[in-house]
């Protein structure tokens, strides 16, 4: 999930950095901060090629880059399993040495690769080589002129959701993080509708703007893109598919898919779980995926359908905060704020990371912090808002010093 770029980043002229790692012979994104500037250029990813540097007119012809603004790019080696994807909105930016020394440091070491069984290795070397030619289709679809928005936007979607799979599949269910859930929605639903082409229904989207999860967002996203898929095409026309999160009990939230269709009596749903059967040219294998997505996820898959009751299909999934106690975290440093982060949890806190001193002051409040986690002279003058507010709400603050990795920070009492 990304992140807001920091004072690191800023001071560099850096507005995005994506890493990238080859992890049985498969190319695939490590961690991304800042700006979303859309996906690397896998096309460009091979083992000899060198360091690639873009000016404008180079970043003109990625249209995620240019639709964001940006100047500048470079595709860095950081060795041989290595790679950055580093943009600007600078004109003329190039990296500075700082710049390939923390992007060094920050990527994730190479993994030794293991015996993987033959089909598994297929299976990922097409998704590779399908997601390339998807990001290939993509750059050509912006370099079009002439077409109307309403003509490409299906294609746009189909080919964005379709990279969005491969990129699901390449880095498997991911881990259990959290992430909030709105956006992942929404996100989901814009990319199922434009690619189904269809405008002849409604899609209405409940889910409240402060809802965290804590699981893995890719696995919802492959359960969202085939459940979708599967709503939408399953509505008639002026009917309503209807995306909806709801609690479940005590630290749970449940995520459905409801439609309008004509739903399903036993034996088609029996079928719907046979290869080859489950819908006109199909290969069955949505449902299968369905039912993955949902064991990654750690939840049951729940199908609620009748013969002209439409089809209601849910997943559950863990709440965020539960009732772990809430440390916010501001820190504007790249290299111990995950650890920081990631020493927190350990030691039972739910963190909450802010971007800025204004959000970290407004979260105070809103977020109920027990803890407070600065960094000395990373914040500046405004800094002492945040300090001012949480003292005089009783909540403790602790500074940590140029280098503090947060190892010794206190766990709830």
């Amino acid at each position: 999930m990304a992140a807001a770029p920091n004072a690191w980043m800023r001071g560099e002229g850096v507005d995005s950095i994506s890493l990238i790692s080859r992890r049985l012979g498969i190319w695939a994104l490590e961690g991304h901060w800042g700006d979303d500037v859309g996906e690397p250029p896998w096309e460009l990813i091979r083992e000899e090629a060198p360091d690639t540097f873009f000016d404008k007119s180079s970043c003109s012809r990625f249209g995620e880059l240019a639709s964001a603004g940006k100047c500048a790019a470079s595709l860095l080696r950081l060795g041989d399993e290595r790679r950055a994807w580093i943009s600007s909105s600078r004109p003329g930016w190039q990296p500075s040495p700082a710049i390939v020394d923390v992007a060094g440091w920050i990527a994730p070491e190479p993994v030794a690769e293991a015996v993987a069984p033959i089909s598994s290795v297929r299976a990922s070397t097409a998704a590779h080589d399908i997601r390339n030619q998807l990001s290939l289709a993509l750059l050509r679809l912006e370099r079009l002129d002439g077409a109307p928005d309403e003509d490409v936007a299906p294609l746009r979607g189909a080919l964005r959701a379709g990279r969005s799979m491969c990129n699901a599949f390449l880095e498997g269910a991911g881990p259990h993080d959290d992430f909030a859930v709105r956006p992942t929605l929404e996100e989901e639903v814009r990319s199922a509708v434009d690619s189904s082409g269809r405008s002849d229904l409604n899609v209405s989207l409940r889910c409240g703007a402060k809802v965290y999860a804590h699981s893995s967002e890719a696995s919802l996203r492959r359960f969202l893109h085939n459940a979708l898929s599967n709503a939408l095409a399953a509505t008639p026309a002026g009917g309503c598919v209807r995306v909806e999160v709801t609690s479940s009990g005590r630290g749970s939230l449940e995520i459905a898919i409801d439609d309008d269709g004509a739903g399903l009596d036993e034996s088609a749903i029996q079928s719907s779980f046979e290869a080859g059967v489950s819908g006109r040219g199909s290969t069955g294998l949505g449902t299968e995926s369905l039912i993955q997505a949902a064991g990654d996820l750690g939840s049951p898959l729940t199908f609620s359908t009748a013969p002209g009751a439409g089809t209601r299909v849910s997943v559950q999934l863990r709440a965020a905060r539960c009732d772990r106690p809430v440390a916010l975290l501001l820190d504007y440093d790249p290299m111990h704020r995950l650890r920081v982060l990631s020493h927190l949890e350990s030691k039972g806190w739910w963190v909450v990371q802010s971007g800025g001193v204004e959000e970290a002051v407004g979260g105070v409040d809103r977020w109920g912090a027990a803890l407070v986690v600065t960094r000395r002279g990373s914040i500046g003058g405004p800094g002492r808002a945040l300090c001012r507010q949480a003292i005089d709400l009783g909540i403790d603050v602790i500074e940590l010093s140029l280098g503090d990795d947060g190892r010794a920070l206190p766990g709830p009492t």
